[in-house]
């Protein structure tokens, strides 16, 4: 089965390594002429590390992430704005809430997919569905089939 993934952010490749990892060919398109680290951290919750570890990014994103106690966030001025305590969380779902730098996590889900999946500076215009397949037509007046 062909798969083509439209867009190379954390969903999408992380669903493209789904699938590359059940013996799917795959391709990823995106319009970006380079994955450069954009925004700023996420926070992991329970079930997204475990699914992340089944991936096999235990290695890459363990040494790096730590369950948050807490988050606080501040004002423009440095003023404390509101303090969240996760410990319930934590007790409710006997596991932490990890913090991990979005950019990171990006580059490490791309790590573990063959360079050829990704195709960059490809922007996907239309997407036509049929009943047994799908085309994708590109800016550049080219077309895929899955």
């Amino acid at each position: 089965m062909k798969v083509i993934v439209v867009g190379a952010g954390i969903a999408g490749l992380t669903f493209a390594l789904a699938c590359h990892a059940q013996g799917m060919q795959v391709k990823v398109v995106d319009k970006a002429k380079a994955l450069r680290g954009i925004g700023g951290g996420i926070f992991l919750w329970p079930h997204g590390f475990r699914y992340l570890q089944a991936l096999g990014l235990h290695q890459a994103i363990e040494p790096v992430c730590a369950p948050a106690v807490c988050s606080n966030f501040f004002g423009s001025s440095g003023n404390l704005l509101l303090r969240d305590s996760h410990q319930e969380i934590h007790e409710l779902l006997h596991s932490g809430i990890f913090p991990l730098d979005r950019a990171f996590l990006q580059q490490s889900l791309l790590a573990q997919l063959p360079p050829e999946t990704i195709t960059l500076n490809k922007n996907v215009i239309a997407i036509e569905n049929k009943a047994d397949h799908a085309r994708v037509f590109f800016a550049d007046g080219t077309d895929d089939t899955a």
